[in-house]
Order: C-alpha cells, then sequence, then structure tokens
C-alpha cells in the first residue's frame, strides 16, 4: 500500500530543489556608478545605459536548475532569454617547459583530451572592476579545469564580455577552448519540430549574407568570416559574438582563415560561438599555457541589440 504522506513529499522535492537560492557575495561591489546592481532572494539584476543612453538590464537566476541567463532586455523589451554558456577544452602536454615555442602537444605520449563543461551554479559573486561590472557564478567543470563563468558589463555599450575562469592542478597543461551562448529560440520554431533560425555575417569578400540554417542543424555549422563574427536574429532584437581578438589567436606562419565562429538550432534552442581548431596537419601549432593553479580565463565577446 503506498504511503501518501511519503508520495506528497516526494513530489514537492523538486519544488523545494528549485526554490533553494544559491548564496551571493556583493562586498566588492561599489554603488553609484554608471551600472547598477540589484539582488533579491532570486536573482542578480544588473542595469547598464548604453552608447544611446537607453537603458538594458540583464537578469541572472539564483536557482541552479535555470538557465543563468534569465533575460537581457532593453528597457522592458527582452532581446533574449533562458541564456547558458557553453565551453569545450582539448588539453595537452608540454615537454621542456611552457616556453617551447615549438613544441606540438598532439606527438605526445600521453596525446590529447578533449572535455565539454558541465556547469551548475553553485554561489554568485558580484564586483566592480573599475566602472564596469562582474557578476561571477562558480560551478564550472571543464575536465581537469574547475572555477566558474563571468560576465563583465561596461558603461555606454552594448558589449558584454563571458569568460570561462578556471583554472588546473595538473602539471604542464597546454590547451584550447571553443566558447558559446546557447538561447531559448522557440519563436524559430516551425512545423514538425524544425527551426529556422536566421545568421548573418560578413563574407570574406566583405559582403553582409545571411541565411537560415539548416532545419537539421543540432551539430555546431562553422563559418568562414570576416572580422570573426557571425550574428543571430532573436525575436526581440539580435545578438553577434566574436573572441577577444589578441588572445585567442596564437602567432603562426599563416594568416588563414579557419572558420572560427559557429552557429547551431535545434529543437527550440540556438546558439553561437567561437571555436580553435588545435590540429590542422601543421606540426608547430602554438598552444596556450595553463600552470599549475593559473586562473585561466577564456573569453567571448556577445554584443546585443534591438535591430534585427
Amino acid at each position: 500500500m503506498i504511503d501518501t504522506r511519503l508520495f506528497a513529499a516526494l513530489l514537492a522535492l523538486p519544488l523545494a530543489l528549485r526554490a533553494a537560492a544559491i548564496p551571493v557575495d556583493s562586498t566588492g561591489f561599489r554603488a553609484g556608478g554608471p551600472i547598477q546592481v540589484e539582488t533579491n532572494a532570486q536573482a542578480v539584476t544588473v542595469r547598464w545605459s548604453d552608447e544611446q543612453a537607453r537603458a538594458w538590464s540583464a537578469v541572472f537566476s539564483l536557482e541552479s536548475t535555470q538557465a543563468p541567463i534569465t533575460r537581457i532586455a532593453q528597457g522592458e523589451h527582452a532581446v533574449l532569454e533562458g541564456g547558458r554558456p557553453q565551453y569545450w577544452v582539448e588539453t595537452g602536454k608540454r615537454r621542456g617547459g611552457f616556453d617551447q615555442f615549438f613544441d606540438f602537444p598532439p606527438s605526445h605520449p600521453d596525446g590529447t583530451r578533449r572535455f565539454m563543461a558541465e556547469f551548475t551554479p553553485t554561489r554568485a559573486r558580484v564586483r566592480s572592476k573599475g566602472n564596469r561590472v562582474e557578476v561571477y557564478l562558480e560551478g564550472l567543470r571543464l575536465g581537469i579545469f574547475q572555477g566558474g563563468v563571468a560576465y563583465t558589463f561596461f558603461p555606454g555599450s552594448r558589449l558584454i564580455q563571458q569568460e570561462a575562469v578556471a583554472s588546473t592542478s595538473e602539471p604542464d597543461t597546454a590547451y584550447y577552448f571553443d566558447a558559446g551562448l546557447q538561447w531559448d529560440a522557440r519563436s524559430d520554431r516551425g512545423a514538425g519540430n524544425t527551426m529556422r533560425t536566421r545568421i548573418a555575417w560578413y563574407g570574406t569578400d566583405r559582403k553582409l549574407q545571411e541565411r537560415v540554417l539548416p532545419f537539421f542543424a543540432s551539430e555546431r555549422q562553422p563559418l568562414q568570416t570576416r572580422y570573426r563574427s557571425v550574428a543571430a536574429r532573436l525575436e526581440g532584437g539580435s545578438i553577434a559574438v566574436f573572441p577577444s581578438p589578441h588572445q585567442y589567436f596564437m602567432p603562426r606562419d599563416f594568416t588563414s582563415n579557419l572558420a572560427q565562429v559557429w552557429a547551431r538550432s535545434f529543437r527550440g534552442e540556438a546558439a553561437l560561438g567561437i571555436r580553435q581548431l588545435p590540429d590542422e596537419n601543421w606540426r608547430f601549432y602554438p598552444w596556450m599555457n595553463a600552470p599549475p593553479g593559473s586562473e585561466q580565463r577564456m573569453a567571448m565577446f556577445l554584443q546585443v541589440s534591438t535591430d534585427a
């Protein structure tokens, strides 16, 4: 015979877990600057103005089971909802120290490993960095790396910097990373569960190009673009992504366009991001160093707009 009280308690358990908010440390935030922050039991809200003095806000959920980015809006107009960061790393081993420019980790006897991020926020921190504000969400596991994801907001700008902030204790680590942002794209969903996500970019011929992703674009679609950037149309506007200009590309003998941005759309969700190619059959392709305990900041920029 079923114990009805136990059954009711089990049904209520997920609701109790969802109601438990992660803690927030805002001691490092200085009020009175151009970017304001509000915190309650459910969310952290960042408010700032762009280059045209228009008011923007970004709401971060404090419920670990929810999408970390609840909403990014201009005024009351939501541009993006249900945002989740995405990260991948490929790691290898150095030989002869971190200053060996011609070291090639894939040829190491231990080979390389590839990991995909697991991200469940466990605590939040808000701090001022000059006149900027950083919202940091701890709870990232990225293979041998552990840390969190940070979002930095800039006064007078629609740029937002997304960074995986993580470290490893493993010695001699070299790595590459891919990054992205996924969001709720239910408005792109068509008949038969197909998708109609529209993206735009500047081609290598400097002409603006626009197309709809294939209806079955569950895998990341790499794009050869000028300016290493790509944008997607959202229900409330658009979002563009691009890498940190002078921190994502190592010195090479050639300036090949290796299709370093990507787009994806599948079953009511869409994503844009950046990627690195760790091996294109070129022996001396530099990798990034991660000395044990050092803070690695794996950055990608977002730019939001109310325009299509």
